[in-house]
């Protein structure tokens, strides 16, 4: 009997890591906010202010400011802003007119901006409270100095406070005239991306769903394969509903009558979804009300899958260790031979992306021609974004790991520290990406997430 074991799969080592961030003369290894240094240069949000000096006490303007969060919104571009201090050639002007075009800023008042004025801790909260579209708090902000706040910033430094975004300086105070420096700032952009960007959110999940592989319809619809219920399911933010499947074993026909062994990766063919079910050696059709299997193709424990753009299916055999390509018309042939337990794929741009899991690569194939991009072993599940960035799920280690076209990894999503307050993820399998979210399946925990990631 063939078990697609996850353990065997995910050798969990990671072997290749991001190049470490320069290390700046005046940010001392122990300092309160060398973390958030560290964090916000990996990030390319902040840099220093010459060859080796971050000058962590320095003033930071509101031209600074906007520069950083544009960086952090992927540096969009915007119509020109209409401010008679900010001429179109001014290094800040293409942050400055985002902002406006955002609603993140409107000026100074007299058709001004004031790049080079020194930014308030009241303006940052507003700035951040706005880019995050204005949430509601948890409750009034505490602050002994509330009244000294402005009221256009007061719902703003609520809201810093109860999300964990801005603390006050000490005795209860927010000091919202007080100038920002640019320890602070780094600091206070680790919160923000950490504790509101990035802040893993639920879709819903009928009990007992173990979510394997997704992928997301047009409409933004996304299909999961579920290995607990043996069926696949259609979530919405609203709810989900079973698509076929419900009962384990080996059957075809009626979609709310057949079974699966184990459905594992999903992708779009022949107007329907295919399903992998590696336990059956097969590859099953969801479409038109019915499941019916792909026969006679000699598929051995296949286990992710992708669909190009001319309507190919791509199908990882975990066990013979072979990516096959499938087209419309049922013609097999060989994409990649003589890897290591292939497990996800993707398709992006001409290119086959591949997990080779127990290999401890993950791989990109083009025009014949087979590149290894980053050395992470365990790599389960893949999506690749418009830029070329690809998100991989390294599932024995609870982290997504995210490789940059230069080639950099890091990790993006990683183990807490502290698992019995913040118990996810626990172990992630499959990946789709949905607009500017990471969607990410996590089999043991039972969990289908979205994770906003830059």
């Amino acid at each position: 009997m063939k078990k697609i074991r996850i353990a065997a799969l995910c050798a969990a080592v990671l072997l290749a890591l991001a190049a470490p961030a320069a290390a700046w003369a005046d940010v001392s290894a122990d300092a309160w906010y060398a973390p958030a240094v560290e964090f916000c240069q990996r990030e390319g949000l902040m840099d220093g202010m010459g060859a080796d000096a971050f000058v962590p006490g320095g003033a930071v303007t509101r031209g600074q400011l906007v520069t950083t969060l544009w960086r952090l919104a992927g540096r969009p571009a915007a119509p020109d802003a209409d401010f008679a201090d900010v001429s179109a050639d001014a290094w800040y002007a293409p942050a400055v007119a985002w902002a406006v075009d955002a609603g993140v800023t409107d000026g100074v008042g007299g058709g001004n901006f004031d790049p080079d004025g020194a930014l308030t801790r009241e303006q940052l909260a507003a700035f951040l409270y706005r880019f995050a579209g204005r949430p509601e708090a948890a409750g009034a902000s505490g602050f002994a100095d509330a009244g000294a706040i402005a009221p256009w910033a007061a719902d703003a430094a609520d809201w810093a406070r109860s999300a964990g975004v801005m603390q006050g300086r000490g005795e209860g105070q927010f000091q919202p005239q007080g100038g920002a420096v640019r320890a602070e700032l780094a600091q206070v952009l680790k919160n923000f991306v950490e504790k509101v960007l990035r802040a893993p959110r639920a879709l819903p999940l009928s009990e007992g769903v173990r979510p394997v592989g997704a992928a997301v319809e047009a409409g933004g619809a996304v299909i999961v394969t579920d290995a607990g219920g043996f069926g696949l399911w259609r979530v919405t933010d609203s709810g989900c509903t079973l698509l076929a499947g419900g009962a384990e074993g080996y059957r075809d026909g009626k979609a709310a009558q057949a079974a699966f062994a184990s459905p594992w990766g999903v992708a779009p063919f022949l107007g329907g979804w295919a399903v992998s079910d590696p336990e059956n050696d097969a590859v099953r059709l969801v479409r038109g009300g019915a499941v019916e299997s792909l026969n006679g193709l000699g598929f051995a424990a296949p286990t992710g899958l992708a669909a190009d753009d001319a309507g190919n299916l791509y199908v990882a055999c975990t066990g013979s260790g072979t990516v096959w390509k499938v087209t419309p018309t049922g013609q097999k042939s060989a994409a990649a031979e003589g890897l290591d337990g292939p497990t996800g794929l993707a398709w992006a741009d001409g290119a086959l992306y591949v997990a080779e899991t127990e290999g401890g690569r993950v791989l990109r194939i083009a025009d014949g021609v087979t590149e290894t991009l980053a050395a992470i072993d365990g790599a389960t599940g893949l999506a690749v974004a418009g830029d070329g960035t690809v998100f991989a799920a390294a599932t024995a280690q609870g982290a997504v790991y995210r490789i940059a076209p230069d080639g950099a990894v890091r990790a993006v999503v990683a183990a807490p520290e502290d698992p019995e307050t913040a118990p996810w993820p626990a172990a992630p399998v499959g990946l789709a990406l949905r607009g500017g979210e990471v969607l990410i399946c996590d089999r043991f925990a039972g969990t289908l997430t979205a994770v906003q990631l830059g």
